[in-house]
């Protein structure tokens, strides 16, 4: 995704639906939008990670920045 950047694509990264296996791992490779499938794991899963330290309200606003 960096490499996309650096060409100048400037458009947004979304996953699939239920396709993230890995919600931390997938915003820091700099996935934008996870579409979540079945439930709200995924925002569980990343409310945990953002309260445990883990993820960051930059990287957060980040990934926000580039759907809105």
């Amino acid at each position: 995704m960096d490499q996309l950047r650096k060409d100048g694509f400037d458009g947004i990264y979304m996953s699939d639906w239920g396709a993230v296996r890995d919600d931390l791992e997938s915003i820091k490779a700099g996935l934008d939008l996870i579409m979540p499938g079945n439930g709200n794991d995924h925002y569980r899963r990343l409310l945990k990670t953002y309260q445990g330290g883990l993820l960051d309200e930059k990287t957060i606003r980040a990934r926000a920045g580039e759907v809105i």
